[in-house]
């Protein structure tokens, strides 16, 4: 009996553990007529500098954003980037997720001066030249997931969009003069989380490696040091209860306001400043308001972050102590010096959440996480230093 493609990421089972993504089994190839979408954007260490480091998180959740509010959200697979996203379309939303895209381009040079690079890579593509995209689903709590990829894949579909060589076959570019985002179900209005132990470890781990079976068993190694170093990862989450501050009103209201309408109205702050309010009183006095519960929502946060992230990189955002950091740059740098692995961290005193709420009603709701700072990016920077050295 025939499947229907686009099914695929909604039926497959999720994995419960992060660690299990040393395990091909937690993996299935992406059908070839699916779609590697890559969302970035230019230029982001200079922002950064320049102290815009909320805003390229805000860019990079809004890739998601503007995906999953037009196609149902089950079925594309996403990975938060920091400065961007990787998403996987299934065909019927490629044509929907492409223009939104596409409108967001046009938003985010309006709105905050900044280049967002689309690119668009068929999966059949990959395979022609010799590379797999593989994903697995990590559920964070039931009905609440995000992707890891596999196979090198995403890691070409990057290249194959950077490249001069091949960039204006995959680039998506000529936004839609009329078209919006819808960026709705998107927002900013946590305080900075503050690290627990001291630190906020952004961490990316790039395996080396002729084959895929040489760099999963580099990974396998990097992964089996970050949780000798640290321990259970799952204890090291930035959003935890004493990280979760809910301050009124919200500093990141401008900048969600921003984004959303790409003008800065005062109807949509009124709006922001209204709902938030009662944000505020329920988690401060343990209030309920219609769907919104509080208490029970602060708890939810703190299983729906995105800290464990892999596609075909490991990408960590880690609370630690600066001794266990120290320790951990120290069983990377031996890893690092046997050719097995690059990778970049940077440290900040706080993380950076952003949110995306579903349906609050059937507590459908994930949470980006990055360091503060520059995270991601700043970790991407040293990686890259190490690649070019």
């Amino acid at each position: 009996m025939p499947t229907d493609s686009n099914m695929f990421y909604v039926e497959l089972a999720p994995i419960s553990e992060f660690q299990s993504l040393i395990e091909d089994t937690s993996f299935r190839n992406v059908p070839d007529d699916w779609t590697v979408i890559v969302g970035d954007i230019v230029g982001s260490t200079q922002a950064v500098a320049e102290g815009h480091y909320k805003t390229v998180n805000m860019v990079g959740a809004s890739c998601i954003a503007a995906a999953v509010n037009v196609y149902d959200e089950k079925a594309i697979a996403f990975v938060f980037g920091g400065d961007g996203a990787t998403l996987l379309v299934p065909p019927a939303a490629l044509a929907p997720v492409r223009d939104s895209l596409k409108a967001l381009q046009r938003r985010t040079q309006a709105a905050f001066g900044l280049e967002l690079r689309i690119g668009a890579v068929p999966v059949k593509d990959i395979r022609a030249r010799d590379a797999f995209i593989r994903a697995a689903k990590l559920e964070l709590s039931p009905g609440n997931n995000i992707a890891l990829f596999a196979g090198g894949g995403c890691a070409l579909a990057d290249s194959l969009i950077k490249s001069p060589e091949t960039s204006a076959r995959y680039l998506v570019q000529g936004a839609d003069e009329t078209g919006e985002p819808d960026l709705s179900r998107l927002s900013c209005r946590w305080d900075k989380l503050a690290a627990r132990r001291g630190t906020i470890a952004a961490l990316l781990v790039q395996a080396l490696g002729d084959s895929v079976d040489e760099r999963n068993d580099h990974f396998t190694r990097a992964l089996e040091a970050i949780t000798t170093t640290l321990g259970n990862l799952n204890e090291r989450a930035p959003a935890n209860p004493q990280s979760l501050i809910f301050r009124w009103p919200p500093p990141g209201a401008p900048l969600e306001a921003l984004t959303r309408d790409g003008v800065v109205r005062f109807k949509r702050i009124a709006r922001i400043w209204l709902e938030s309010f009662y944000q505020w009183l329920a988690h401060t006095f343990g209030l309920k308001f219609g769907d919104y519960d509080g208490h029970a929502y602060a708890t939810e946060i703190t299983k729906n972050t995105d800290f464990l992230r892999f596609d075909d990189m490991i990408r960590l955002v880690l609370d630690c102590s600066d001794d266990e950091v120290a320790a951990l740059r120290r069983a990377l740098d031996t890893l690092e010096t046997e050719g097995a692995i690059r990778y970049g961290l940077h440290t900040a005193p706080h993380a950076l959440m952003t949110c995306l709420v579903f349906d609050l009603a059937s507590h459908a709701h994930v949470h980006f996480i990055d360091g503060d700072e520059g995270g991601f990016t700043l970790a991407a920077r040293e990686l890259k230093a190490k690649q070019n050295s």
